[in-house]
């Protein structure tokens, strides 16, 4: 399973986001457009939460869902996470990275 982060607000060409497995501690990082991640959020995505940086993040954040809220070129529009069989531990989105 892969965590992605990318930021809230995308944009017309290429966004930068940033994944790595759940059990490593490395990142990697790709430009991609939003079409694709919409791709790959339907077809793989489980569960979405908003990330704020240095503070720990879980289950009991009300924007931990499996719909992704973000902005394309400043119009509101949703993800929606297609993947609802795989399981994965809930500590894991706890952790602050």
């Amino acid at each position: 399973m892969l965590f992605i982060e990318f930021q809230t607000e995308l944009h017309s060409g290429l966004n930068m986001l940033k994944y790595k497995e759940v059990g490593s501690d490395v990142w990697y990082y790709m430009h991609m457009d939003v079409e694709t991640l919409h791709l790959l959020i339907r077809h793989f995505g489980v569960i979405s939460t908003l990330k704020v940086p240095t503070q720990w993040t879980n289950c009991d954040n009300p924007s931990t869902s499996t719909a992704v809220q973000v902005k394309y070129c400043g119009a509101p529009i949703q993800f929606f996470c297609g993947k609802r069989t795989t399981k994965f531990n809930v500590a894991d989105l706890e952790q602050n990275y």
